[in-house]
């Protein structure tokens, strides 16, 4: 593996991928000039995931295999893993071909069924707001990762798209939708159409990794294809962030595993990287530790940002935070989602595409500093 690679996204390219923009361009996802330097990586990480050590009799993730700074978060995501499972009725409940079937049933069972389903939603929105609540007192987490973790939570529950993205997801529930602006998930460059055609092959992907498994692809190519997706995305939230082509530190790292060792060791070459991220960050601030561990800030100048992390492993994504700005902060895991469950996948996608844009908020409130790449990458999109 041996490098960082562009922008932050660590990607392992095969022969005989399955999608020949991977193969044909697989240069492009090595590391380059707005990236890290190869000399800051180990060239030795090579990246493993043990099946077995990541999944329970039940069939549950174990956090606690993700590193002993997961254990402290271990009760609140126990209490959110639940939650996940009946948000899918929210999209079947608007689906209009689910609609024309309930007018031929008795209007008496209609009305009941939308009671409980109402009863349901909101059952499960307590819940969130509860979990949302345990987490905040739970302390210890940076602003922007508390931020993070309650649009997480309420994505099926509040507006996160503007309005004009409506047309491009008609079965998606008209509460996602805004048409007040500043949504969380929006376009900034002029090309409006770009953001929602960059958003649909995510909430399709969970789709596609099932049927994937269910026609006994590898895991390895599985967790590939989801890789570059995921890829995709991070390419056009840069585009529309305004600093694609110039030369930034990524606050955003993207890991995909392989299917052959143990958990543990992905989450120590993770969360290594995402601090050699948050160490690059602090110096270009010129934020430094003396002798004594005290850490100098310049008083004027901008705090260095929330660094994120996606790791790819087993069909699931896990993503993880760390506070730059604490060279002794640990790495958390913030939520992870699991992409084999196709009834999940609008919502699974909606996650990772949350996430990518608030790994992006950093480096597009600095573009005008940014210098431009002389020497850019191909862009395997144009």
């Amino acid at each position: 593996m041996g490098a960082l690679a562009l922008n932050g996204v660590e990607e392992n390219v095969e022969a005989g991928s399955e999608d020949s923009r991977d193969t044909e361009h697989s240069d492009s996802m090595e590391l380059e000039s707005n990236s890290l330097s190869e000399e800051d990586v180990d060239p030795e990480y090579e990246v493993f995931v043990d099946r077995n050590a990541v999944t329970s009799a039940s069939g549950r993730y174990k956090r606690e295999s993700l590193g002993e700074e997961v254990e402290e978060s271990e009760q609140l995501m126990d209490s959110v893993e639940d939650d996940d499972e009946s948000s899918s009725g929210v999209v079947a409940a608007y689906n209009p071909s689910s609609e024309e079937d309930e007018s031929e049933d008795d209007p008496e069972l209609v009305a009941e069924a939308k009671a409980q389903e109402l009863l349901t939603r909101q059952t499960l929105l307590a819940r969130r707001q509860d979990a949302i609540s345990r987490f905040k007192v739970e302390g210890g987490w940076h602003p922007d990762a508390m931020n993070v973790f309650e649009r997480l939570e309420m994505r099926s529950y509040e507006a996160i798209f503007p309005w004009s993205w409506k047309m491009d997801f008609p079965t998606l529930p008209d509460l996602l939708f805004s048409t007040e602006g500043n949504t969380f998930i929006t376009n900034n460059e002029k090309n409006a159409a770009s953001g929602a055609k960059a958003l649909q092959p995510l909430l399709s992907l969970s789709l596609t990794v099932h049927e994937k498994i269910e026609a006994n692809v590898p895991e390895d190519r599985i967790n590939m294809f989801i890789a570059r997706e995921i890829k995709h995305y991070v390419t056009w939230s840069e585009r529309d962030g305004g600093f694609f082509g110039k030369r930034f530190i990524p606050a955003l790292y993207v890991h995909r595993a392989k299917a052959i060792d143990k958990f543990d060791f992905i989450s120590k070459v993770a969360s290594e990287q995402m601090m050699l991220l948050a160490q690059r960050h602090r110096e270009a601030l010129g934020i430094f530790e003396d002798a004594n561990g005290n850490v100098h800030i310049d008083p004027n100048g901008r705090a260095p940002p929330l660094i994120y992390g996606i790791i790819i492993a087993q069909e699931k994504v896990f993503f993880m935070t760390h506070d730059s700005a604490d060279p002794r902060a640990t790495v958390k895991l913030l939520h992870h989602f699991d992409l084999s469950d196709k009834d999940e996948g609008v919502w699974n996608g909606i996650a990772i595409a949350l996430l990518v844009v608030a790994a992006r908020q950093y480096n597009m409130a600095i573009k005008d500093e940014l210098e431009t790449d002389d020497d850019p990458l191909t862009d395997v999109d144009a």
